[in-house]
């Protein structure tokens, strides 16, 4: 296991990938040999390997979070959020701080239509990580697709769009000059 964790921390991710199936082959009761395997299953982008490994990792170990988190991941990379969005809230039980899982869980909440659930895990996070602007940002969204509104052909705002200019105004302020693509965070 150490040796897998080494070459994925120096970006040798199949090698890696190759020592953890090896520890999984031969301590498979054990659930971080399983977790670390999922993770760099998904990280190579085989989110359906992932789910199966991960899936393994919480029946033996209930209480892991990150394999939590990483398989509601998998599950929403593999388009199914709705199954994705317990995992994900098992993960924010688990560790409420981590802000990669409520973000993750946000995105299913509102793949879903969850849109006022989708809000109120945004807010944890903005309050855990205030000047992430993408927060902000799908927070907006998901007051606007709340109620179907579109920001594009109305120069008036309705009390919906009222509340969704805090969110952009705070997005466009925290975003830096070279952020990559502001697409990342429609995601």
């Amino acid at each position: 296991v150490n040796l897998g964790v080494t070459l994925e921390a120096l970006g040798r991710l199949k090698e890696a990938k190759e020592e953890y199936s090896s520890a999984v082959a031969e301590y498979p009761w054990f659930p971080s040999t399983h977790k670390l395997l999922g993770g760099a299953e998904l990280a190579l982008g085989r989110p359906k390997a992932a789910a199966a490994h991960l899936s393994e990792a919480v029946r033996l170990a209930p209480t892991l979070a990150p394999a939590w988190a990483d398989l509601g991941t998998s599950l929403r990379w593999l388009g199914r959020p709705s199954k994705a969005i317990p995992a994900l809230i098992q993960a924010t039980l688990l560790k409420p701080e981590e802000v990669v899982s409520q973000w993750n869980l946000a995105l299913a909440q509102r793949d879903v239509g969850q849109y006022a659930e989708a809000s109120n895990t945004l807010q944890v996070i903005a309050k855990l990580q205030p000047s992430l602007w993408a927060v902000h940002l799908q927070a907006a969204l998901c007051v606007l697709l709340s109620v179907g509104e579109s920001v594009s052909g109305s120069s008036s705002l309705s009390p919906t769009g009222s509340l969704a200019m805090p969110h952009l105004r705070s997005a466009t302020l925290k975003a830096t000059r070279g952020a990559e693509d502001v697409r990342l965070a429609l995601e």
